[in-house]
């Protein structure tokens, strides 16, 4: 289980901003059929993409009642706490994933096996083919603001550090590539 101690915990007079956030995650999160519901929901990190921290009722045995969500300057995705025991690494990790969907994307086709991306508010990127295109430069700046924390950069997988600074170059390829054609 991860330590909800050094987290803000929502409650739905945290503010509004915040509250819809949280209804926002919250309702995402138990679309899944092995989400029951939710019993707490924690601010984990705010990079402009932001990474909540889910206590659910698991509908299944593999299923652990701790679920990272992001949302704000992202499209609405998850990771499960087993894998990435921080939030930094949780959107690390997402930032990685979302490259794998933006290349699908981008080369049309499927993203069936790629990371769960769901549009949410202004962010309604993922229904055409310009989707990739415009989810990009949030990418990018959600990949500089965690490159750019050194103290939680430092203590990433030297792995995960170099694949996170491959997403901000490929991302930033693409968008000048991308330029040059128009």
């Amino acid at each position: 289980m991860i330590d909800t101690s050094r987290f803000a915990p929502i409650y739905p007079d945290s503010g509004p901003e915040l509250a819809a956030i949280a209804e926002e995650a919250e309702r995402y999160i138990t679309r899944h059929s092995w989400c029951g519901g939710v019993t707490s929901s924690y601010l984990a990190a705010d990079y402009g993409a932001i990474v909540l921290l889910l206590e659910i009722v698991p509908l299944a045995k593999n299923v652990d009642p701790q679920v990272w969500v992001m949302t704000g300057d992202v499209p609405l995705s998850h990771m499960d706490t087993g894998s990435c025991t921080t939030p930094v690494e949780a959107l690390a990790e997402y930032c990685v994933l979302s490259m794998g969907w933006i290349r699908e994307k981008l080369a049309k086709r499927s993203t069936d096996e790629c990371i769960e991306l769901t549009h949410h508010g202004t962010l309604d990127l993922l229904a055409t083919g310009r989707d990739a295109v415009a989810y990009i430069p949030n990418l990018i700046k959600t990949c500089e603001r965690l490159i750019a924390d050194e103290a939680e950069y430092r203590l990433l997988h030297p792995s995960t550090q170099e694949e996170l600074v491959n997403v901000c170059l490929r991302c930033t390829e693409i968008l000048e590539i991308l330029r040059r054609r128009t």
